[in-house]
Parts: structure tokens; C-alpha cells; sequence
């Protein structure tokens, strides 16, 4: 603006000067040095406007904030985690805690999660979580050799799990949901008719003569208590992985275990000898001394009904 007051104060003055000056121009000369000036002072103040940004093209415009809506993750001190460590991070601690507490009903929101290295520890990351409400979680994370697991919430009676969080991370339903085996040792009743021929009574079947207990695990039917029960790895037949005994009601349990396969048996002598002789099994097959059945757990999965059914020979 300034260049283009010094123009218009040049062209108003330059008729004077010129008209001052013997033997100046004639007055076509002056027209023409005056739009000449007038040209040259809007030219300059162009140049000193300032430039008004064009409206961007549709590909030019800037995309809108992409980056999805969720807490902050802070890593501490930042240089200190490699690009390895973030990847390996995010993979097995940070998507599977914001993920499971998005899903967890009526909990307050996450806002912020930071991780912290530790050296000297025995945990190589510490991790604080911030919620609405001003609800903090603070927690170790890591192995002593800076290998890291899986990140599992801790629940007492066990974490609701939303579907969609049970598909996304099946190495998590793996380890959180207990897998066990167990089961009853019962007596399966059957009061022998004493007339011969008789009709089988309810819990019997009649074969050549001869009356067995129906092998089927029915309302009423008691547990043995105080039987062996063995578990091994591997299809059967295997022992040698642990041992235990039924309860007061005959029940029996092996918990903590790995996705795999086990075999689960029962023996008569020498282990039964004195809860069980005489009599005679009637499930999972009739007869025998050793019963044993191969149990296949997946990850997460429980098998609650591998029962062993046996007939006292002197006892309904």
C-alpha cells in the first residue's frame, strides 16, 4: 500500500514538473508518462497484497483427522523402546487391555495407558492405566529375560469376555478360561429281582440270565468316595501325570491343564482293592479290571464328564 501512495504522489506531481521545465512535453507525452506510472504503481501494489490461499481442489484437501478415537499410549522414556518392542507390545498387552475394557460393560473409559521400561527387575515393563472417573490400574508386565506373554486380565470367578474379543484373541481364551477334567466315580445301581427271569427292574438290563447295572449315570445314584484316579499325557494308555482322589460324592478333578491330549483311568487292584471288590465296572465298558478313556482338550476348553460307573456285587 505504501508503494502504491508513492506511485499516485509521482504521476499527480509529474504534469507539474514537466510543465515547469522548458521546452517539456507536449500534452499527448504527458498522458502517455501517466499511464505508463499508473500501470507500473498497480503492478507494485500487487505485488505487496497478500496472497489469498486458493480453495483446494478435492484430491488437495486435506483428509479429515483419521487417527480412531481411543486412549493415549505413552511409551517411558520414549527412546528406549525399539520399533520391535512397540510391534511386540501392542500385539500381546496393548490392543488386547484397550480392546477388553472397551467391551467390558458399565466400566468407566480408558483415557490413557502408558509403559514403562524397568531394568533390574525382574519385570522389564511396568504399565498404569488411566480411566474416567479417576480409576488408575497399575501392574508389572514381562519376563525376567524381557520376553513377554500374553496379557490376561485377572478376575476372581472368572473375565466376561465379550464373543467378538474371544475370535480376535484365541492365545488369550487359551490361557484365561481354566482348562480341567473331571468327573464321578458312582455306583450304578441295580437291585437283582430274586425270582430268576424276572423282568429287569429299573436300572438293570437282563442278558442271558444274568442282571447287569445299565451303565447310564441316573438321579439318586451315589459316588464312591475315596478312589484313585489317574491322569496322563497323551492318548491312552498313560499314567504318571498326577493323581487324586474322588470326594465324599465320588467326584474328582484335574485342573491348570494345557491344550493337548490325556488318558484318565481308574484301576481296580491293587490301588481300588478295598473301595471297590467285589463288584465290577459297568461304564465306560462292562467288565475289566483297568477303565481308562482319552480326553482331548483345545484351548480353553473343559471336559466335566468323563465318569467311570461300577455295580458293587453285594449292594443294590
Amino acid at each position: 500500500m505504501n508503494s502504491l501512495r508513492s506511485y499516485l504522489i509521482a504521476i499527480f506531481a509529474l504534469p507539474l514538473l514537466l510543465g515547469a521545465c522548458a521546452g517539456g512535453p507536449s500534452e499527448d507525452q504527458q498522458a502517455t508518462l501517466v499511464a505508463v506510472a499508473v500501470e507500473a504503481a498497480l503492478e507494485e501494489s500487487a505485488k505487496d497484497a497478500p496472497v489469498e490461499d486458493e480453495a483446494p481442489s478435492a484430491e488437495e484437501k486435506p483428509a479429515a483427522d483419521d487417527a480412531a478415537e481411543g486412549p493415549i499410549v505413552v511409551f517411558q522414556p520414549d527412546g528406549l523402546f525399539s520399533e520391535d518392542d512397540r510391534n511386540l507390545l501392542y500385539q500381546k498387552l496393548i490392543n488386547p487391555f484397550i480392546d477388553y475394557y472397551a467391551d467390558l460393560e458399565g466400566h468407566p473409559a480408558l483415557v490413557s495407558l502408558s509403559i514403562e521400561k524397568f531394568y533390574d527387575s525382574g519385570y522389564p515393563y511396568g504399565a498404569n492405566a488411566i480411566f474416567d472417573e479417576g480409576v488408575t490400574l497399575g501392574f508389572l508386565f514381562g519376563n525376567a529375560d524381557g520376553s513377554v506373554d500374553w496379557w490376561v486380565p485377572g478376575c476372581i470367578g472368572g473375565c466376561p469376555f465379550s464373543e467378538a474379543f474371544k475370535d480376535k484373541y484365541p492365545e488369550i481364551m487359551a490361557i484365561a478360561i481354566p482348562r480341567e477334567i473331571s468327573g464321578i466315580v458312582w455306583h450304578d445301581l441295580c437291585a437283582t429281582p430274586f425270582e430268576s427271569g424276572a423282568p429287569a427292574p429299573a436300572g438293570c438290563l437282563l442278558e442271558a440270565s444274568t442282571y447287569y447295572a445299565n451303565g447310564l449315570f441316573e438321579a439318586g445314584e451315589p459316588g464312591i468316595a475315596n478312589v484313585e484316579v489317574r491322569l496322563g499325557a497323551g492318548a491312552c494308555p498313560s499314567a504318571g501325570l498326577s493323581v487324586v482322589f474322588t470326594d465324599g460324592n465320588g467326584y474328582y478333578l484335574f485342573s491348570s491343564l494345557d491344550p493337548g491330549s490325556y488318558c484318565v483311568s481308574v484301576e481296580v487292584l491293587p490301588a481300588n482293592e478295598s473301595n471297590l471288590i467285589p463288584g465290577g465296572w459297568t461304564y465306560p465298558s462292562r467288565g475289566g479290571n483297568l477303565k481308562e478313556t482319552t480326553v482331548i482338550l483345545a484351548g480353553g476348553e473343559s471336559n466335566n464328564d468323563v465318569n467311570f460307573g461300577w455295580d458293587f456285587q453285594f449292594a443294590p
